[in-house]
């Protein structure tokens, strides 16, 4: 488990401080148990083979509950509108209404 948020304990932070590039990183994730994910440290540019069928999920910076604070949250987030698992749906989530 590593720590991948903006806040400075984070391990992108922790590089960034140690070996002096900035705090940034991607991450790669397989669809497939056939092959691995990659993850990349600093500005890049970042060198890797994209498989035809790569999917982008944009983070979303702050969630609604600190905009209304008006805070900066210190972890990323992602739209999500389903969970499955070897291709069954486990749950769909609901987003339009609280």
């Amino acid at each position: 488990m590593a720590g991948l948020g903006r806040r400075n304990i984070s391990l992108p932070a922790y590089f960034s401080s140690a070996l002096g590039f900035p705090k940034q990183f991607a991450v790669c994730l397989s669809s497939s148990t056939k092959s691995n994910g990659v993850m990349f440290f600093g500005a890049g540019p970042y060198s890797i083979i994209p498989n035809d069928l790569l999917i982008y999920t944009p983070l979303i910076l702050n969630s609604p509950v600190y905009k209304f604070i008006g805070e900066s949250a210190a972890d990323y987030y992602i739209g999500v509108k389903s969970i499955r698992v070897i291709c069954c749906p486990l749950i769909n989530l609901e987003t339009e209404k609280p």
